[in-house]
């Protein structure tokens, strides 16, 4: 036994050998046959073939065996654009709104949407009318988007039937209707739109076009924060912290604002600051407190920085400092957060126990 333990410990460093000249050697190949397709693929574009340059646009616009390149795929999504191909046409209009290899121009944006809408592309009908949703590119017409959402929504693209969803809740274009919205938005939803899965839970939790529900609101707004919708995270943490008597649970309003911080929501580092001031669902620390409302203030909220300034004039887990307080609730007052102003005007006459250069 011990002499074929000890053949099979030398024979290892072969066979590993081995399979990496096998692994290199398949690699190789498959960055041959890469280039070889690639250069095929070029070769048929430059012979006037619309969709090889579609292709070729692709591989830039992916880096599939070149490098990433939005200008090159700009190109050639505008070779196979101008002979009709509908996906280089909606790709182009998609490159010119976000401003990727091309200058940002939501007026040619809407033009190559426009070509691809045209000829049937579901997504380009939609993102036609999101662009006259919000005025970009053309002039604001919730009716013109409405009619592109649902020649897209047609062709069952979820987005479209969310968007026609919000469409009626806010009475855009078409008369307002919960219920109107509602019936868009599980059509969006029964196709995956998270958007649409946290509108369901939305108007659940506030009983609009529904009765209120706070256990449907919690289902459909999990769902949607499970497909790493922040809005829906937030919206969570709020319905547990403040919703119906019943469903409410302060563990796990924070467990919620936990994740939407995590993903960069200010609104969540904002109200695990005030959870722990209040000491509702953690034990109460002003020390961690401060940390969450600093790092929400850094970030621009403004109710963040209200509550720091709140901190330091009352001098609750920071040094009690008048001076710093004052800093922070004009910064508050400038970011447009309305009850900083009437708490500055409280302690503007208050004496100053210490100078400070600047708020930390």
């Amino acid at each position: 036994m011990q002499i074929r333990l000890a053949n099979r410990r030398r024979a290892r460093p072969a066979a590993v050998a081995v399979g990496l000249a096998l692994l290199l050697a398949v690699l190789a190949g498959l960055g041959a046959r890469l280039l070889l397709r690639h250069r095929a693929i070029r070769t048929e574009a430059q012979g006037g073939v619309g969709r090889a340059s579609y292709r070729l646009g692709v591989r830039w616009a992916r880096g599939a065996g070149v490098p990433v390149d939005f200008a090159k795929a700009a190109r050639y999504f505008q070779e196979a654009a101008c002979r009709g191909n509908r996906l280089a046409q909606e790709d182009l209009g998609y490159l010119y709104r976000v401003g990727r290899g091309v200058p940002r121009n939501y007026a040619r944006a809407a033009y190559w949407y426009r070509k691809a809408a045209e000829r049937g592309d579901a997504r380009a009908q939609y993102d036609l009318g999101r662009l006259y949703a919000h005025g970009e590119g053309v002039p604001r017409n919730y009716r013109e988007a409405g009619v592109w959402y649902r020649r897209a929504a047609a062709a069952r693209c979820a987005p479209a039937m969310c968007a026609m969803g919000r469409l009626y809740a806010f009475g855009r274009g078409v008369p307002q209707s919960y219920g109107r919205a509602m019936v868009w938005y599980r059509r969006a939803a029964a196709g995956g739109d998270a958007d649409a899965m946290g509108n369901i839970g939305l108007l659940y939790a506030r009983g609009k076009g529904v009765p209120r529900d706070g256990g449907r609101a919690a289902r459909w707004l999990r769902r949607a924060a499970l497909k790493g919708k922040v809005g829906a995270m937030e919206s969570l943490g709020y319905l547990y912290e403040a919703g119906p008597r019943g469903h409410r649970s302060y563990r796990k309003a924070v467990a919620w604002y936990r994740r939407a911080a995590a993903a960069g929501s200010t609104y969540g580092m904002a109200q695990l600051g005030r959870l722990y001031a209040c000491g509702r669902g953690v034990r109460r620390s002003y020390k961690e407190a401060t940390r969450w409302y600093r790092r929400a203030a850094l970030a621009g909220n403004g109710s963040a920085m209200c509550a720091l300034g709140s901190l330091r004039a009352e001098g609750l887990g920071v040094p009690r400092d008048l001076g710093r307080a004052r800093l922070w609730l004009k910064k508050a007052a400038a970011a447009g957060y309305a009850p900083a102003k009437r708490m500055l005007k409280r302690i503007r006459a208050a004496p100053e126990t210490q100078k400070a250069p600047g708020p930390k």
